[in-house]
Formats: structure tokens, sequence, C-alpha cells
């Protein structure tokens, strides 16, 4: 086959950042708002992601579960979407794209910064404390 064919099984980092964000935003079992937050996975990619990282990391399921997500928002609060840096202001759709995603996945209660529709880096959203 050609090389998309090849490759199409292949997450790219910034699919599988997004599947994890989606995840802890919303939960196991919320395949169709975790395939939003990586745009370019169907619900079914994101399920079937998810069970084979279940068969490498069984507490996964348990971690992601409803009540730990909601225990997780309240202590650290949500993630927006991740953008790769070379996405940011390549062009003025992009950046749009970049405002409702981020519109679409952060809580009225978050940071200012994380609903401004600019970039913010993966440390800058990465919970500093250690979670349960």
């Amino acid at each position: 086959g050609t090389p998309q064919e090849v490759n199409v099984f292949v997450w790219k980092a910034e699919e599988v950042i997004n599947f994890f964000r989606g995840l802890y935003n919303y939960g196991w079992g919320s395949w169709s708002e975790i395939s939003r937050m990586t745009e370019t996975r169907s619900n079914m990619q994101a399920k079937t992601h998810a069970q084979k990282l279940e068969q490498r990391f069984p507490m996964l399921r348990t971690y992601f579960s409803p009540t730990k997500v909601k225990l997780m928002h309240r202590k650290f609060g949500m993630v927006r979407r991740y953008v790769a840096e070379s996405e940011v202001g390549s062009s003025e759709d992009s950046s749009k794209k970049s405002r409702v995603s981020v519109k679409s996945t952060c809580s009225s209660s978050s940071k200012s910064d994380l609903g401004s529709g600019t970039a913010v880096s993966a440390a800058a959203t990465t919970p500093t404390k250690p979670m349960p």
C-alpha cells in the first residue's frame, strides 16, 4: 500500500496527547468526545486504541473512570486540546479552530489563559501534583 495507508494505524504524538487529554476530560467510554479532541480519529478508532492500551496497562479503565475523572477535575481542572506549535499561527483557519476547541473543552471555571485561544504548551497544562 501507499505510505498513507500503512500509517493509518500509527497514532501521531499529537493524536496520542489529545487522546489522553480527552480521556482525562471526559473519562473512559466517552469515545465521541475523545475523538473530537483528536480531530483526526473516529469514535471506533479511539475505542480500539483505548482497548489496546488497556491490554498493556489494565488500570487505565479504573484510573479514568467517571468518578476518578470528576475528582481530578476538582483538584486540577480540565485541559484543552493540544495544538502543535507548527500549527499555531500558520493560518487564520487554524487559529479559529484552536479557539473553537478551547471553548468546547474548557469549563467556565477554568483558568483564563486556557480560554484565550492562544497555544499553551504541554507543560503549562500538565498538573504539577501527582494524581491519585
